[in-house]
């Protein structure tokens, strides 16, 4: 008993400590062949071990594989394909995992009271140990091209991928009644598709005037879809569909659906004699009051399409880089007509659209609720939109100074860069951004030198 916290006596609050020790070991080995620089292979293996999990599963083997074909070298293909630079197919397959949970997850874990009870000393539970806990593993299919035409000019990239996740894991919450209310637990398997296609134009190249243009267009695009869950999250689940409901939108974990799932009430809109908020029971009822309506799934919040363009020049010393943004197709609550016009509370200021579009008198099909309804209105399917959003992300200007300038005081270079993030942000959902990160434009000055 030698940690602090098991003084017999202490002034003031009681003293406190924290400890956590994570022991890993792993064995790998790699075979690598390249044949003519046209064929390639890749394996390895990896045995790693972790104290970190339970004792029933500390131990996991991983390994990979790939392959890849320079078929830009194939005589014949150069004949065939004069205009064409590079080109390379490549395909991997891999199993791995991540330790990404805290030291002692695996392990019930106690912390001792300083006060006595009939001269012993008393503990409570802190960690409610899961001796199962094992490694998640994910398994990675990923096809890829690159390719370059007109001595790249032009140069595409692209991949796609299929991942499964099984053994993954989540916090599962207990009722109060257990004494302690969460632990480590499977979720269960998930399976993530995407891809990404990078497409860049090399618009101008004059080495003799140190003149480059170079024109870049990426698109990546992600979905998941869970396999499979354990029964203790199904149970979790099925309590959490008809919980106490805040103003957030609700994650949940269904089969079949995605991670990124919204989960609302359905709501049918105003009622034009009261001026209430309508709802949709389970059985087809109209009711309007929103406790126990069952949640609905309406849309992922993940975009269909991400995507960045970004243009970069460079004359002599000059370089100006700018970079645009883009998300298409995602779900996304719109909380600024949710709480500042829906549920406004005429005491203090509010967003002008409070009296636009609102129920008046007995008739009125509006989209917004009487004032004098004490309902509270939260997330329902009426307030969610897909989201297309156009961003002004970043303007870099780093100017060089030239050599002649600076040689005098003995400088080898001067640099003077300005730059400004989160120019503008253009998008279908109108709502609050001036105060929440990451709407903040940042102007940033910097001088560097080197002697």
């Amino acid at each position: 008993m030698n940690d602090i916290s098991n003084g017999t006596s202490y002034y003031g609050e009681k003293p406190k400590s924290g400890e956590s020790t994570i022991r890993s070991t792993g064995f790998t080995s790699t075979i690598n062949y390249n044949y003519d620089n046209r064929y390639f292979f890749d394996t390895s293996y990896r045995l790693d071990g972790a104290s970190s999990f339970g004792a029933q599963s500390r131990w996991a083997p991983f390994w990979s594989v790939g392959v890849g074909w320079e078929f830009a070298r194939e005589k014949w293909l150069k004949s065939v394909f004069p205009f064409l630079s590079s080109g390379k197919f490549r395909y991997s397959y891999g199993v791995t995992s991540t330790l990404n949970f805290a030291p002692y997850e695996a392990y019930m874990t106690y912390s001792y009271y300083n006060e006595q009870y009939n001269g012993l000393i008393g503990a409570s539970i802190i960690g409610y140990g899961n001796p199962k806990l094992g490694w998640q593993d994910t398994r990675q299919h990923n096809y890829g091209v690159d390719m370059g035409f007109f001595n790249n000019r032009i140069t595409l990239s692209a991949n796609y991928y299929q991942k499964i996740t099984s053994n993954l894991l989540t916090d599962a919450y207990l009722p109060i009644s257990h004494g302690y209310t969460s632990y480590k637990e499977t979720l269960g398997a998930l399976e993530n598709t995407g891809h990404d296609i990078t497409v860049g134009f090399n618009i101008l190249r004059i080495p003799e005037k140190d003149i480059t243009w170079s024109v870049r267009v990426s698109t990546y695009s992600n979905k998941n879809i869970i396999l499979e869950l354990s029964d203790a999250i199904k149970k979790i689940m099925s309590d959490s569909e008809k919980e106490n409901y805040t103003n957030s939108v609700l994650y949940m974990y269904k089969e079949g659906y995605s991670l990124d799932e919204i989960y609302v009430i359905p709501s049918v809109g105003i009622d034009p004699e009261s001026g209430n908020r309508l709802y949709l029971n389970e059985d087809g009822s109209i009711v309007t009051t929103s406790s126990y309506v069952k949640k609905i799934a309406v849309g992922n919040s993940q975009p269909k399409y991400n995507g960045r363009l970004g243009t970069n020049f460079r004359w002599k010393g000059l370089l100006i880089d700018l970079g645009f943004g883009y998300r298409l197709g995602g779900k996304k609550l719109n909380n600024t007509l949710l709480t500042k016009v829906e549920n406004a509370d005429i005491k203090w200021n509010q967003d002008k659209r409070v009296m636009q579009l609102r129920w008046r008198q007995p008739g009125d099909v509006a989209a917004y609720k009487n004032l004098a309804s004490t309902e509270p209105t939260y997330p329902n399917n009426l307030f969610v939109f897909t989201e297309n959003t156009f961003t002004f992300n970043s303007v870099n200007v780093t100017y060089d100074l030239p050599i002649s300038w600076i040689k005098h005081f003995r400088m080898e270079r001067l640099s003077l860069t300005a730059s400004i993030t989160d120019l503008f942000y253009i998008s279908n959902i109108e709502q609050e951004r001036g105060t929440n990160y990451p709407y903040t434009i940042k102007p940033t000055f910097s001088c560097s030198c080197t002697f």
